[in-house]
């Protein structure tokens, strides 16, 4: 891997063959995924933000398709836990193979059972990023996620998953922080919208 000296991020970049490694390299693989976990202080760790892991060995897994759809956000992993806001953002990654480009006009998120089509223009094909922001406030609660997308050669893909909202029209927040005051004074209001 190679570290950022700017941001202090180590990344290292890895082709990986549509369809899953073949032949399976070990016992405990899955079909059609590459597994993978980081290490640090001497720990081989499972991707926190990656609701699937193999139970056998705390692998983190990947599905490799054309598209592949990673980091399909938010979702219900402890890592992220609850959402705090009712206006959620909505975020893949979605890389096509090297002989293809994403298909933005076959994009499609759908939320609980609200379908939102036409949001290709979301995709930045640079990055291979989406993000979208609902235009209507999620209500407090469980919510179902699906994203699908094709690719220029007609091949499509999907994943789905789960997070929860709670979220209100006021919130504190605390962050951790260190003062010399014992007690600090809160002022607020609330705001009735329909006047």
């Amino acid at each position: 891997m190679s570290k950022d000296p700017a941001t202090g991020v180590w990344s290292k970049t890895v082709k990986l063959r549509v369809g899953g490694p073949l032949p399976l390299p070990a016992v405990n693989s899955i079909s059609g995924a590459y597994q993978y976990k980081f290490y640090s202080d001497g720990n081989w760790l499972p991707n926190p933000l990656n609701p699937r892991y193999n139970i056998n060995n705390n692998n983190s897994y990947l599905y490799v398709k054309n598209p592949t759809i990673h980091y399909l956000l938010p979702n219900s992993t402890p890592a992220l836990g609850i959402i705090r806001s009712r206006f959620s953002e909505i975020s893949a990654y979605i890389f096509p193979d090297k002989n293809s480009s994403v298909d933005t006009s076959s994009i499609k998120i759908i939320i609980d059972e609200i379908e939102y089509t036409g949001t290709g223009h979301h995709y930045d094909p640079t990055t291979k990023l989406i993000s979208f922001f609902p235009p209507q406030p999620l209500n407090n609660g469980l919510h179902k996620l699906m994203i699908s997308a094709m690719s220029s050669l007609v091949s499509i893909n999907s994943d789905s998953t789960t997070f929860t909202v709670q979220g209100g029209m006021v919130q504190f927040l605390i962050m951790t922080s260190e003062t010399w005051k014992f007690f600090w004074r809160l002022q607020g209001a609330i705001f009735n919208s329909r006047r």
